[in-house]
């Protein structure tokens, strides 16, 4: 968190609205969290048995939900009135506006199509290189693909 901090303030440095910084970032991270959702899921080809955890299922469904009602708050019209709406209980009239202007921040994103692919991908990208670096670090530690997946056991 303290890096996106550190983003958000660069990027009001360069006069960039505050709503708009953070804005910039809460989409990066989601877009990050897409990427990992669909390598999570990838994932569950090649280790089958962990589809079958529901730790595992159920971390995959709170983490796809809260992706969709992210999504749905930049790309859904309505979705955005409602939670314009809901900035209405968010004590104090300071932070009420600053948690308005950066919903309206995000919504200007729907448009922005076109960079959001090129985000996602990049968050693609940067999971594949994570999974290689994990694979590649496996490998040197002399752990096969063969070797099964198991979850440590705790006392």
């Amino acid at each position: 968190m303290g890096g996106d901090a550190v983003r958000a303030y660069a990027l009001s440095q360069e006069r960039v609205p505050g709503s708009a910084a953070v804005a910039s970032v809460l989409m990066d991270r989601l877009l990050g969290m897409v990427s990992i959702l669909m390598a999570a899921c990838l994932g569950l080809i090649f280790a089958r048995q962990m589809a079958e955890d529901p730790l595992v299922l159920t971390a995959l469904a709170i983490t796809a939900l809260a992706c969709a009602a992210a999504a749905a708050l930049v790309f859904s019209a309505r979705v955005a009135v409602v939670a314009q709406r809901l900035t209405r209980w968010v004590p104090g009239a300071a932070p009420r506006a600053s948690v308005a202007r950066v919903l309206t921040a995000l919504q200007t994103y729907a448009t922005r199509r076109s960079d959001l692919a090129n985000v996602l991908a990049g968050s693609i990208g940067v999971q594949a290189l994570r999974i290689l670096q994990a694979y590649c670090l496996g490998l040197s530690l002399g752990w096969s693909s063969r070797s099964r997946c198991t979850w440590p056991s705790f006392p």
